[in-house]
């Protein structure tokens, strides 16, 4: 896990709803109300189509994010 504070991917391209990436083959986007509340809502895709550029986009996170034992609130 790795955190990934706002001033440090303002510039990348990310979807607008979180979401858990599988295998680099599928992505579960779990979509939220505009307060932050669960809205129990899930959309799974597979289409390699639109994997791929979710695939980019979260490398190009991942390299950026702090691993979890050396992340400190700022």
């Amino acid at each position: 896990m790795r955190w990934l504070p706002r001033h440090l991917a303002y510039d990348l391209p990310h979807p607008v709803a979180d979401f858990f990436m599988y295998d680099q083959r599928l992505i579960a986007y779990n979509f939220t109300a505009g307060d932050g509340t669960d809205t129990g809502r899930m959309e799974y895709v597979a289409d390699p189509r639109k994997v791929l550029p979710i695939v980019g986009m979260f490398e190009m996170l991942w390299e950026r994010g702090i691993p979890h034992d050396d992340y400190t609130p700022s």
